[in-house]
């Protein structure tokens, strides 16, 4: 039920360094169908995915601070988590971070809950 995504921010020759890109990543509605082996594709499979935390590293490999975002299953909003600080943050802030960690919950599929209902009164 929850797919964590690891986004490689480190640069590996001589002596090694940090990689500063901006990653787009959604926020709602990530649909991972396209990456499906293709004989699955086709299956009725709970597919799409909401982000509900994103970890994101500042400084260097020698050293630096992690932080972490996450949302609310009940209200909807966005935390960041600060050492000893917890304060809201917009959907917008955690989106242009240089996201570290993703890590998105799988959506419920009604179309494949009625499917798997009729199956199973049949």
């Amino acid at each position: 039920e929850v797919l964590c995504i690891h986004i490689k921010r480190f640069s590996y020759h001589l002596y090694g360094s940090k990689v500063g890109r901006q990653v787009l990543f959604k926020l709602q509605d990530l649909d991972m169908r396209p990456y499906l082996h293709s004989s699955l594709r086709d299956e009725p499979l709970a597919t799409r995915y909401d982000l509900y935390g994103v970890v994101r590293h500042s400084g260097g490999l020698s050293g630096g601070h992690y932080v972490s975002y996450a949302k609310s299953h009940v209200t909807g909003r966005w935390f960041l988590f600060d050492d000893r600080s917890c304060q809201t943050t917009t959907p917008e802030n955690v989106a242009s971070q240089q996201a570290y960690v993703l890590m998105y919950v799988r959506k419920p599929d009604p179309n494949l809950r009625r499917q798997l209902s009729r199956t199973l009164l049949a």
